[in-house]
């Protein structure tokens, strides 16, 4: 009884409420208080911040509470991105150990600071502060604290949005003097974001002549070497928004080591990726509850091959729920893999934020391997390529997906769309099976690799050069039209009437806004509806495909 009630008042003034036992359960030998208890880790409950004095999304697992003379208790709180306690003291203190991730701190009169992995925090009896997650990553910390008169917190007033978002203007020690890692080494930190968007890449590479970064700007940009070999440099502000990246260390291109956040591709990783935060759908937004993004794996018997697919569902998905959810299958483009529209596109990201703020519908998202043989992008040529990937999407994902997940049947709850490559893949397939995609979309669609369409060309000159070869390559990016009514033999006017959105867009910049530019032409001469736009100054670049996802999905399923 006694461990009940003390574990129930510290919930009480840790601000939580339970979510499972309500009580530890303890081993131990012998008896009286003078015997060492061992609590397994099955028996600590977790509980979840309330709204009371906490934005966001907390969870509180108890470590230990206080028991005979002792008055300390601790407990493992995680802060998902964009979460925060309300600002409060402790009568006799508090000691937080960073476990992992990053954060930020405030004591009341003083400048936000930033806190990570590895860092201990003392807080004296008294001091008004808050602490939580920064708005891209979570944070996790051990809070250990003592009781006076049975309590171990005040809470106050919340932490206010310009206070959360106020700079951090107390940097941190360079990550090149922080603390040794292995083999006498010290670990770098690196990419680095200031409040101002500026971006701070770092490479150890003590034996590099030269290194570099690329993919930030047109030009690579050249690092400088320290005296402990590490290479830095910082950029000017960056717009806010999601960048991919490589080093160039002596001609050979890397991922950056120090970065888990990485750019996949089919044939593997040689770039990495990095938010600038602002005001955008695939900045991760503060206090909104998050989706899951599952991963499942099949043999597929008509590529031959062992394949993955990703599976979203909204926050708060209900497996039960009398009304099925809509869905929309989001394709990749040549050389990525079923990874990149969560890795490099946010599309999780994008539909949490549109959902929650009542944008969108609450749909679930399906994102598979795109290539229709066991070859990969090696055989986007291959005429069989476009053809067998229909029949993997239509005979192998979708029946597993209708088969696991609570999604509808019906046509008007079916949608598909996708980049570049995926982007063909999802009008050849959405345009040919109307009786199962009411939805259909196309961003910067790769419609020259449509086989019917592909002009027959004359081989390469002996000795091209490569700005020739690039000159060739946009001259013959062009469709054979004749081939457009036997890539679509049931298309004209009476599609109108079963789809409910075809929509494109392509940037004026890009190498296929031609291609494009001539399907829009023939869906014209047909009479189908199109929702058509291009996109002035803009290439085949991934903040045109973020930002058309962001603009696609609040029409769905609507």
């Amino acid at each position: 009884m006694t461990g009940r009630i003390t574990l129930c008042a510290m919930l009480l003034v840790l601000g939580v409420r339970a979510q499972g036992q309500q009580s530890p359960e303890g081993t131990s030998s012998g008896d009286g208080g003078r015997t060492m208890v061992i609590t397994p880790a099955t028996a600590r409950p977790t509980t979840v911040g309330a709204a009371d004095h906490f934005v966001g999304t907390v969870r509180v697992t108890l470590l230990f509470q206080a028991t005979g003379a002792s008055r300390a208790s601790g407990a493992s709180v995680t802060f998902e991105p964009g979460a925060r306690s309300a600002w409060h003291t402790h009568p006799l203190g508090q000691t937080l150990i960073v476990t992992s991730g990053m954060g930020w701190i405030q004591q009341a009169g003083e400048p936000k600071r930033e806190i990570r992995a590895g860092d201990v925090i003392w807080t004296p009896p008294g001091v008004k502060h808050w602490h939580g997650a920064t708005a891209t990553t979570a944070v996790t910390h051990t809070a250990i604290q003592e009781a006076l008169d049975g309590k171990v917190v005040e809470w106050m007033e919340p932490v206010s949005d310009e206070q959360y978002r106020s700079p951090v203007t107390q940097p941190r020690q360079p990550a090149a003097a922080a603390q040794p890692g292995f083999f006498g080494g010290q670990p770098v930190r690196s990419p680095e974001v200031a409040s101002d968007g500026a971006v701070t890449f770092r490479l150890r590479a003590p034996d590099a002549r030269e290194v570099y970064v690329r993919g930030i700007t047109p030009q690579p940009i050249p690092l400088k070497r320290d005296e402990q070999g590490v290479w830095s440099v910082t950029t000017t502000p960056l717009k806010p928004d999601l960048y991919s990246y490589s080093f160039l260390v002596d001609g050979l291109t890397i991922a950056d080591p120090s970065n888990r956040r990485t750019r996949p591709a089919y044939y593997g990783v040689s770039e990495s990726s990095v938010l600038v935060p602002g005001d955008n759908p695939w900045t991760p937004r503060p206090g909104i509850e998050r989706g899951t993004v599952a991963r499942h794996f099949f043999r597929s018997a008509i590529a031959g091959d062992d394949r993955q697919y990703l599976v979203y569902t909204p926050a708060n998905y209900d497996p039960t729920r009398k009304k099925p959810y809509p869905v929309l299958y989001l394709l990749h483009g040549l050389f990525d893999d079923a990874d990149a529209w969560t890795q490099v596109g946010a599309a999780n990201v994008i539909l949490d934020s549109l959902i929650a703020e009542g944008k969108a519908e609450p749909m679930l998202m399906v994102n598979t391997l795109g290539y229709g043989n066991a070859d990969g992008p090696a055989g986007h040529l291959r005429e069989d390529m476009l053809p067998s990937f229909g029949r993997i999407l239509l005979e192998e994902v979708l029946p597993r997906v209708e088969s696991q997940y609570n999604v509808s049947r019906q046509p008007a709850d079916r949608a598909i769309a996708g980049l570049s490559m995926g982007g063909a893949e999802a009008t050849l397939i959405g345009l040919n099976h109307l009786d199962t995609f009411g939805w259909v979309g196309s961003f910067s669609g790769a419609y020259n690799l449509w086989p019917l369409t592909r002009p027959k060309l004359a081989p390469p000159p002996v000795g091209e050069s490569p700005a020739d070869a690039r000159e060739r390559f946009r001259r013959e990016l062009v469709l054979d039209v004749a081939g457009l009514p036997r890539s679509f033999p049931a298309l004209d006017a009476a599609a109108n009437s079963r789809l409910r959105l075809l929509w494109i867009a392509c940037g004026t910049d890009d190498v296929l806004i031609g291609v494009n530019r001539q399907f829009k032409t023939y869906l014209d001469g047909q009479g189908v509806k199109v929702t058509y736009t291009e996109v002035p100054g803009i290439g085949h670049v991934w903040p045109l495909w973020r930002q058309s996802l962001a603009d696609f999905a609040p029409l769905l399923f609507r």
